[in-house]
Order: structure tokens, then sequence, then C-alpha cells
């Protein structure tokens, strides 16, 4: 069976405001870093949104991952880590502490078994995604499924209010494409332009 390759990841486009539709679902935008599981039976790799092999970095989440119920995957999410005050912390992504806790948040599954699912619609992912999953210990969970609402404008201003990135938008309908074209949305919330101005003004010009 060939093994698994890294898939490029899709990149949302970054907006004002959030579509609104039927069509369309809400997800919260993390402050952390993109990050591909590969799982081949025992064997776990972790890529960055570029490619780079994160495995023994972050050789925890990579032992965590082989809990996934799933013999073969590739899934994609974003890694965090919490700071002090519960929430996701950059600084401690990348400069953390012995008592950091990771978390990944999944939000899409684009390889199961020797299914390639990027040809399927965001719904049927996702709900492939959740099954795969291992059940949620929220003590010290290693990884949550990014719920989903209906409304982007509501979940935009409860980012805001909590101090979050943003949210992303996506269609139900919608196959996985990688790079830009692949039709996601990202606004970023006031609070985080504000507090990380400098890192808002690199990622805007990328």
């Amino acid at each position: 069976m060939p093994s698994l390759t890294f898939i490029p990841p899709a990149l949302p486009q970054q907006r004002d405001h959030p579509p609104d539709g039927p069509m369309w679902r809400h997800e919260l935008k993390h402050d952390g870093w993109r990050l591909q599981i590969l799982k081949d039976g025992s064997d776990i790799t972790l890529l960055s949104k570029n490619g780079h092999d994160l495995t023994r970095r972050f050789r925890t989440v990579a032992d965590a991952a082989r809990t996934l119920k799933a013999r073969r995957l590739v899934l994609d999410g974003e890694l965090i880590a919490y700071g002090e005050d519960g929430l996701p912390s950059f600084a401690a992504l990348r400069s953390p502490a012995k008592d950091t806790r990771h978390c990944v948040w999944a939000f899409d599954l684009l390889q199961r078994g020797k299914t390639d699912l990027t040809g399927q619609i965001w719904r049927r992912r996702r709900a492939t995604l959740a099954r795969v999953l291992p059940p949620p210990v929220r003590e010290a969970a290693w990884f949550e499924l990014s719920e989903d609402f209906e409304n982007g404008e509501t979940l935009l201003a409860a980012a805001e209010a909590m101090g979050l990135e943003g949210i992303v938008s996506k269609r139900l309908d919608a196959p996985y494409v990688s790079g830009p074209g692949c039709g996601w949305i990202k606004v970023k919330t006031d609070a985080w332009r504000i507090a990380n101005r400098a890192r808002f003004k690199q990622f805007s010009r990328g």
C-alpha cells in the first residue's frame, strides 16, 4: 500500500465580513499553527502547512494521535497551546513551559484508509472526521472537533468578546481544494488585530 503523503492545505482568504446564507458554516479560528497529521498504523507524522516535519518537536501530540480511530488517515487541524488564562496563546506555542497544554482543533479529514476524501463535500468529510476522533476528555483533551455555526456575524461577535483570532467560513457543498482558491473565507477580530498588529500586517501581505 502506498505511503501517505503531504497534501497542500486549503488556505482561507482574508475578508472584512463573513459570507451569509444557508450553504455556509462558520468555525472559530484559533491562534496556533496549522497542522497536518499523517497516521499510518502506529507511525505518526506531524507536518506544518508548508510540509515541514514537526513530529519530534511535538512528540506528545504525535503519541496522542495514535488514539485516532482509523488505521490510516490524513487530518487537517490547528495546533494550539493554552496560556494561563485558558485561551489559545501563540507565545505559549512558540515557547512552551513544562506544563503547557496542547490541543489539536480538528476541522477536516482528507483521507481515511485507502479513500481520498478531498473530492467529497465538506459536510460528508466532517461527518467522517467526527467518527475518527477519540472520545472527548475535557480535563486533558488532545483533540477537539471544531464546532460549526450557522450565523457568521454572531460567531464573530463571540470571538471578539473572547479575544480570539477570528472565524473561518466554509460551504457545505464544497470539496477540499488546496491553496488560496479553496473558497474558505477568514475574518479576523479587531481585538486580535490590535493585540497582534505587527503579525497581522505580515499575514495581510501573505
